[in-house]
């Protein structure tokens, strides 16, 4: 989790926390397999229930996708980086 200065609406400097995607995901695998309340996890780490609510519509939208063609599909690095090789390559 990293943090950015940015200024709030009323002027004021804050820290915005940045989560990484890994922390997103064992967060909404909590949630869903019920091992810990949207509640509790908010507690935890001092998150907005909103938040929460934004990462679990992503990652509920982007599921799907796993399982397209019949297979796992390459991630978008992934994919940037068998590029990028073949491209070395020539």
């Amino acid at each position: 989790m990293e943090n950015e200065l940015y200024v709030s609406g009323k002027g004021a400097v804050m820290k915005r926390r940045d989560f990484t995607s890994e922390f997103k995901l064992q967060c909404i695998l909590d949630m869903l397999s019920g091992r810990r309340s949207p509640a509790q996890i908010c507690r935890e780490h001092n998150q907005s229930e909103s938040s929460l609510s934004r990462w679990r519509n992503q990652f509920m939208e982007s599921a799907p996708k796993i399982f397209d063609n019949g297979s796992f599909s390459e991630s978008a690095e992934s994919q940037r980086m068998s590029e990028l090789e073949r491209l070395v390559a020539l």
